[in-house]
């Protein structure tokens, strides 16, 4: 093997970056149609945590919307209300489902109307940095 040659195979290992497989797993990824003109939404979703370790989802984020914020439903004084759920912890191997009446992605800011049909790119990010893409599907119902 030539030294010229060598030399390049020795620059492309240590300029290699190992890639990991992110450990959040998302399926079932939906959102809600909403009415025409009105552009904050409700997505829904269930996360599991595939790895060993806990795991944190610290960031959610779309091109398609200038928020996205985790949301849960809870009932106070014979009232549903809607309040932030801030980071998201998921333990070894749990899932967490998020469905109507509970737990729920705020879309909000919609640059464009959404249709039943419609995709729409979703990044949720962990507390290692790495981003799991889901794409979410516009429907009339559940």
């Amino acid at each position: 093997m030539s030294a010229k040659c060598l030399l390049g195979l020795i620059l492309l290992y240590l300029g290699a970056t190992p890639v990991t497989a992110c450990d959040l797993k998302v399926t079932d990824a939906w959102i809600r149609e909403a009415p025409p003109g009105l552009m904050t939404l409700a997505g829904y979703a269930s996360l599991t945590n595939t790895g060993q370790q806990p795991l944190r989802v610290l960031k959610i984020q779309s091109p398609v919307f200038s928020e996205v914020q985790m949301h849960e439903t809870v009932m106070e004084h014979g009232m549903a209300s809607m309040r932030p759920m801030g980071e998201l912890q998921l333990g070894a191997h749990q899932k967490i489902v998020f469905e109507p009446a509970g737990r729920h992605f705020m879309l909000m800011g919609a640059n464009k109307p959404l249709h039943h049909g419609d995709t729409v790119q979703v990044q949720f990010t962990d507390q290692k940095g790495c981003i799991t893409d889901v794409v979410f599907t516009v429907r009339v119902t559940r």
